[in-house]
């Protein structure tokens, strides 16, 4: 594993020559995160990923952050990380199988810190309660400028809560809601939230169960305002 700003201890060996077990991973990343206020930028432990990324663009090195199999304790971890944390930035930890646990934490942890500015959560099979937990931390938190939750079975319910939160957030300008099955009644609330918002500059509700008709005029609206 590496670790960006500061290099990790001399002692561990290089990345490729250490198979860290989930335990010792999400307390790593509690040490670091609760140890090093100046940490600004992501936490780097990552496999090797692909050359793109879910929407076709390629991942700088900077910012990848996945596929760790960290589970709920991964989730809980960077939940009570980001509670003391006051530096970092951007995050990035899709595809950790965080689940509804791992999603919930995280939800309360955004409640409070004010200084994360970039989060991708996609693919944690974060689910529809909790995914609507994280839905409506943008009535609260005015600090989150962008918001990847892609492919976490959203459904209608937690999309419903992402569309409420819009209406009163004034920060976040890119939101992806790709693939989380989300049918007419859950993408329909777009439609008012953004006549409110119009701070959304790329909302992408890709991949999902919506008609034509509602997909496209939610894209009309995003155009136009």
């Amino acid at each position: 594993w590496s670790v960006l700003t500061p290099r990790p201890p001399a002692c561990l060996p290089a990345s490729g020559d250490l198979q860290l077990r989930v335990a010792q991973l999400t307390r790593l990343l509690l040490f670091l995160l609760h140890t090093l206020p100046f940490l600004c930028t992501i936490l780097l432990l990552h496999r090797p990923f692909p050359a793109h990324s879910h929407h076709g663009t390629a991942h700088p090195p900077s910012r990848a952050q996945g596929h760790n199999n960290m589970k709920a304790d991964g989730g809980i971890a960077f939940g009570e990380a980001l509670k003391v944390n006051r530096a970092l930035t951007k995050l990035d930890v899709w595809g950790n199988h965080f689940g509804a646990v791992g999603g919930k934490a995280l939800a309360e942890a955004l409640q409070t810190n004010d200084t994360l500015r970039e989060l991708f959560v996609g693919s944690n099979q974060i689910g529809p309660v909790s995914g609507a937990e994280l839905g409506r931390v943008l009535e609260v938190n005015d600090s989150l400028t962008s918001l990847d939750v892609w492919g976490n079975d959203l459904r209608n319910d937690g999309c419903e809560a992402f569309a409420t939160s819009l209406k009163n957030n004034r920060s976040v300008a890119t939101l992806c809601l790709m693939g989380n099955g989300i049918k007419d009644k859950g993408a329909k609330p777009f439609l008012v939230a953004l006549k409110a918002n119009k701070n959304i500059t790329d909302l992408d509700l890709s991949q999902n169960a919506m008609s034509a008709e509602v997909f496209d005029a939610i894209a009309d609206v995003v155009k136009k305002y």
